[in-house]
C-alpha cells in the first residue's frame, strides 16, 4: 500500500507536486474545466495541508503565511514544468509548445 498517496506523501515537494498536477488533470479530464489560476488554488490548498498535517503542537507564527505562500508558488511552479515537460505538444518547427503560454514574449517591464 505504500505505493498510494499517504499523509507523508504530502510532506515532500515531490508528492504535492504530484498531488498537484493529478488534480488539476482529473478536473480538466473529467469535467472539461481547466482556466489557468486552476493549478495555483490547488497547490494553494495543498501547500496549506502539507503545512496543517507537518505543524503539529507548534503555534502559528505570521512568519508561517509566508513560507505557505512560497511553497504555493514552488509546487506550482514544479508542476506547470512537470506538465509542459512530459506531456507537451510540439509546433511545427519541433520545438516545445508551453500550455497556457501566450505567443507573445511579455517585456520585462510589462504588468502581470
Amino acid at each position: 500500500m505504500d505505493t498510494f498517496f499517504t499523509l507523508d506523501t504530502f510532506a515532500t515537494v515531490g508528492g504535492c507536486v504530484l498531488a498537484v498536477v493529478t488534480i488539476v488533470n482529473t478536473i480538466r479530464h473529467a469535467f472539461g474545466y481547466g482556466p489557468n489560476w486552476l493549478g495555483l488554488l490547488v497547490a494553494l490548498f495543498v501547500s496549506i495541508g502539507a503545512y496543517i498535517l507537518k505543524r503539529g503542537e507548534e503555534p502559528f507564527a505570521a512568519v508561517q503565511i509566508i513560507l505557505v505562500l512560497m511553497n504555493t508558488a514552488l509546487i506550482y511552479t514544479t508542476a506547470f514544468g512537470v506538465q509542459n515537460t512530459v506531456i507537451h505538444k510540439l509546433n511545427a518547427d519541433g520545438e516545445l509548445e508551453l500550455q497556457g503560454a501566450g505567443t507573445e514574449t511579455p517585456r520585462w517591464t510589462s504588468a502581470w
